[in-house]
This record gives C-alpha cells, sequence and structure tokens, in this order.
C-alpha cells in the first residue's frame, strides 16, 4: 500500500464547515445591515426601498453565506485543490449574483419605487460582503498543512 500524496484530498468534517458557515452569516448580515444605512445617507436611497430592508438584508445574507458553506462541504469531498476551485466558483457565483441587481436598475417600468444607482449599488455591495466574508471563514477552516522541510 503506498501514502497518499501531497496533493490529497482535504475533507472537513462537517461541523467545522457548519460552524465556519454560521460564522461568516452573521457577519455578513450584521454588516449587510448596517450598509442600506449608510446608503440611505450617501446616496439618497429612500428608506422604502424594498430590497433594502433588514429581513431581506438578514434573510439573503444568511442563504448566500450558508449556501457557500454547502458548495465548500461539496467540493471538499469532490476536488483534490480545495481552495483555488473554491475561489473560482466563488468568484464565478459572485459575477453571476451581479444580474438581479443590474437587470432591476434597468428594467421597464421599475418595479421598485426608488429604484437608482445608489441603491443597485449598494445591493451589488451587499453580495460582495456575502462572498468576502463567506470565503474568508471557510478557507480559514481549511486545516494548514506543515510545510516539507518543517519541524514534525
Amino acid at each position: 500500500m503506498t501514502a497518499e500524496p501531497a496533493s490529497a484530498k482535504t475533507i472537513l468534517s462537517l461541523p467545522r464547515i457548519v460552524g465556519a458557515s454560521c460564522a461568516a452569516a452573521l457577519v455578513a448580515a450584521t454588516i449587510n445591515t448596517l450598509l442600506p444605512v449608510t446608503a440611505v445617507a450617501a446616496f439618497e436611497t429612500p428608506a422604502a426601498f424594498e430590497p433594502l430592508a433588514w429581513s431581506a438584508v438578514v434573510i439573503a445574507s444568511v442563504i448566500g453565506a450558508l449556501g457557500a458553506g454547502a458548495c465548500f462541504a461539496i467540493l471538499s469531498r469532490l476536488v483534490r485543490r480545495l481552495v483555488p476551485v473554491f475561489l473560482v466558483v466563488v468568484g464565478a457565483g459572485l459575477v453571476a449574483s451581479m444580474y438581479p441587481p443590474i437587470a432591476l436598475a434597468f428594467a421597464d417600468p421599475l418595479p421598485y419605487p426608488g429604484t437608482e444607482m445608489g441603491a443597485v449599488t449598494t445591493l451589488m455591495l451587499m453580495h460582495v460582503v456575502v462572498a468576502v466574508t463567506s470565503t474568508a471563514f471557510l478557507v480559514r477552516a481549511v486545516p494548514t498543512q506543515p510545510s516539507a522541510g518543517g519541524p514534525r
């Protein structure tokens, strides 16, 4: 029997992934709850703009972070180079997630009163917050392996 190569799959425990996902969800939801307050002041976005309502923001942030965790868990069992593959998936997902806010900005007629570039920019920034927060927490959940020349 031969030893596994150094590039063997890193399978993380489910509790570790769930913990990182929940922490990311909490942080992303907290940050994203504060962004509309800033947007209302900075961009003069109407406070009644429905997509920036705190309940919608919290639910979307939590779903996004938990979805990233589920993706991370699946990838950890399928690929050898977990972090690089996950970063590509997150990047593609982030680009795809920009479609709804951009489509909202160019919809005719506008589905929500107060739809303007400041509000759309805020929505897009919220997507970035969830992606960055989830990525940071999940990638940090991967155990580091000692280098070949380091102490054993």
